[in-house]
């Protein structure tokens, strides 16, 4: 009685249960089961962040600098300006100074907001306030630089001192507190 036939454990053996019975997609072969409520805790170090951030804004950086080199030979293109010996190198240090400035900000403010919903929209509405400073900063070293409405070349050199004070602080102060920021955030 304890026996079963040949052609019932067959029939057990092909039975493969369907999808109301628990089984998964997939091939009849291959079952796996899910472990409910698993959390692996993976010590991070603070160097692996601050590395983190480093290689996020250096990505934001050149996708800044390609957009900034690409908008500023169109404008003189478009509108015709020439470009003197002196200002090109105030060009140069400022796209340099405002491009660090923009990626360390959108970068330590992307990875604060990371885990938001809506983030999408509170990003920019975040960080715009915090970047006017370079977006002004930015804007009358460029003018300055171009010659535009008369402005004199020397002019433009404080406002990259504003750049660098803002790429310095933001940089130096983004490294140090993108580690346990992201840690809370998570």
């Amino acid at each position: 009685a304890g026996k079963t036939s040949g052609a019932r454990q067959q029939q057990d053996a092909c039975h493969t249960p369907s999808r109301a019975e628990g089984a998964g997609a997939g091939r009849p072969s291959k079952r796996y089961r899910s472990v409910a409520n698993v959390s692996i805790d993976v010590p991070v170090r603070s160097d692996d962040l601050v590395l983190s951030l480093l290689g996020k804004a250096l990505a934001l950086a050149v996708q800044l600098a390609v957009l900034e080199v690409l908008l500023l030979v169109t404008a003189v293109f478009l509108y015709g300006a020439s470009v003197p010996l002196g200002g090109v190198a105030l060009l140069a240090v400022t796209l340099v100074l405002a491009t660090t400035g923009l990626a360390c900000v959108g970068t330590l403010y992307g990875g604060l907001i990371a885990g938001f919903t809506g983030r999408e929209s509170l990003l920019p509405l975040l960080v715009l306030p915090v970047v006017a400073p370079v977006l002004i900063g930015a804007t009358r070293a460029v003018e300055s630089a171009l010659g535009t409405d008369g402005v004199a070349l020397s002019e433009g050199w404080p406002w990259v001192g504003l750049l660098a004070v803002f790429a310095a602080a933001f940089g130096v102060g983004g490294a140090l507190a993108f580690g346990p920021l992201i840690e809370e955030a998570t």
